[in-house]
């Protein structure tokens, strides 16, 4: 019964330290977002406008360009897979060669990479 209670107490502490810790990123939110309240504040309604359409258009800019790279990935992966399944080939091959040939101070052919 006392493991209970103390698992209980270290439950309710830790209930506690998350909602503390909750409420300070609340507060720092707030704060941050209060910041920027007042800088914008500063702005007409159509420099803040423009400033959204140059942050779209960025955030356009870099979704084409990670999707470009994604591609290029995707691209040297396949190359690598035709690679390694051709290296998988060989070795195939010469593990054939080897068995057939006993192993024995037979020659083994060379096989193409």
């Amino acid at each position: 019964m006392k493991a209970l209670y103390g698992i209980l107490e270290d439950k309710e502490r830790e209930l506690r330290d998350f909602i503390r810790n909750y409420e300070q990123r609340m507060r720092e939110n707030e704060a941050t977002l209060g910041r920027f309240q007042q800088q914008e504040g500063g702005m007409s309604s159509e420099e803040r406008e423009r400033e959204r359409e140059r942050g779209r258009w960025s955030l356009l800019r870099a979704v084409g360009n990670e999707a470009d790279r994604s591609l290029s990935l995707a691209a040297c992966l396949a190359d690598k897979e035709v690679a390694l399944s051709h290296a998988r080939a060989t070795i195939k091959e010469l593990q054939r060669q080897l068995t057939e040939g006993g192993g024995g101070g037979a020659a083994v052919a060379a096989v193409p990479v």
